[in-house]
């Protein structure tokens, strides 16, 4: 009985205790291989970036990576969950990452997400200081595929996602939204500083156009962070036996 009872009072705390967030970007760029773009149509280009100065931004693949077309342009985004970061916490099954276009084209289109392990900057970082000078559109003198861009894996971490997104042409609320596996990025929560950020990283041909957190008059369009936060399991046990002995005292 005791047992049972123990149990209960250990679902219950894990059910009290599980706490929703929902966080904004607050940190986002930009980057692109080729400088080509900067001069063309204000795209960015491998040695400057867009910040979030700007509502929106490209996000594009040129060809098949596999067949030996590179990027074009990705993006980086930070979500901040500092406020939820601590000892023994751990997302609760999954997490949700809504991303907002303003424009894109009809798609589906696939784009995947990775975490980031290499420091970045969204003013400062560009394609040249984040994913290095030897990883560019521009094959002499750096190359041809795989040598050029591919290197990009070298500031990832593990892949957590991958959706086939759909522009406004095919989406009139232009929304699509990732499912990742809370379990990929649990560390986020045990140590702030191992939050580095997501990279949107387009797998296939396609240009869409996302917004960032100063689309503030759309904000269902703002990248948003979302899911619940519980109580690692490990801790379930202790917090439900102090249940158990404050209703033996109650008794």
């Amino acid at each position: 009985m005791r047992i049972l009872i123990s149990l209960t009072l250990c679902l219950a705390v894990s059910v009290c205790l599980a706490a929703p967030f929902s966080v904004q970007e607050s940190g986002w760029c930009e980057i692109g291989p080729n400088d080509t773009y900067a001069g063309v149509d204000g795209r960015p280009g491998y040695t400057n970036n867009y910040s979030a100065a700007i509502s929106t931004h490209n996000s594009a693949q040129v060809g098949n990576p596999v067949t030996g077309y590179p990027l074009a342009y990705m993006i980086l985004m930070y979500f901040d969950l500092s406020a939820y970061a601590g000892a023994g916490q751990v997302f609760s099954g999954n997490v949700e990452m809504k991303l907002g276009q303003n424009w894109g084209e009809a798609g589906p289109a696939p784009y995947r997400l990775f975490t980031v392990v290499s420091n970045w900057n969204e003013v400062a970082t560009t394609w040249e200081n984040f994913i290095g000078p030897g990883s560019t559109n521009n094959n002499p003198p750096y190359g041809s595929y795989p040598n050029n861009n591919q290197t990009y894996t070298n500031v990832f971490g593990e892949e957590i996602s991958l959706l086939q997104c759909y522009g406004t042409a095919a989406n009139g609320a232009g929304t699509n939204t990732f499912v990742i596996d809370g379990s990929k990025i649990n560390y986020w929560l045990a140590n702030h500083s191992d939050n580095l950020g997501i990279a949107l990283v387009p797998q296939w041909y396609g240009n869409m156009m996302w917004c960032n957190r100063n689309r503030n008059w759309q904000q269902d369009r703002i990248p948003t962070l979302s899911g619940e936060i519980v109580p690692e399991p490990v801790f379930l046990p202790l917090l439900a036996g102090l249940g158990f002995l404050a209703y033996r005292r109650m008794r």
